[in-house]
């Protein structure tokens, strides 16, 4: 067992438990990584996410076409994750959205 943030918690044997246990991943799956393409706009995808829970964070990466999008419960998560996993925004022009969950950050 180790003291982390001032409780003890059993020792973590991944990069994924450390992130869990440090508070920035939790609640577990809350967080979905989007390949969206270069052209959309962050208030697109905030429009197509929102319905689904409460965001806390949105993050894109224009010059990737990705996005990373943070929810408050892992169930909002999976639910946008089912619902707009090959949705196309824009009214039918796109992009095709491709929805997956996101995997633990890494330190830098």
């Amino acid at each position: 067992m180790t003291m982390t943030a001032g409780r003890w918690m059993h020792a973590a044997s991944s990069p994924f438990e450390v992130a869990a246990m440090q508070g920035t991943e939790l609640p577990l799956h809350s967080r979905l990584f989007i390949v969206c393409g270069r052209s959309v706009e962050e208030d697109v995808l905030k429009q197509a996410f929102l319905p689904f829970g409460n965001l806390e964070n949105i993050k894109l990466i224009k010059e990737k076409g990705v996005c990373f999008v943070k929810y408050d419960k892992a169930s909002s998560a999976a639910l946008a994750m089912e619902s707009l996993n090959g949705a196309v925004l824009n009214n039918g022009k796109g992009p095709k959205l491709k929805v997956l969950l996101a995997e633990a950050p890494t330190p830098r």
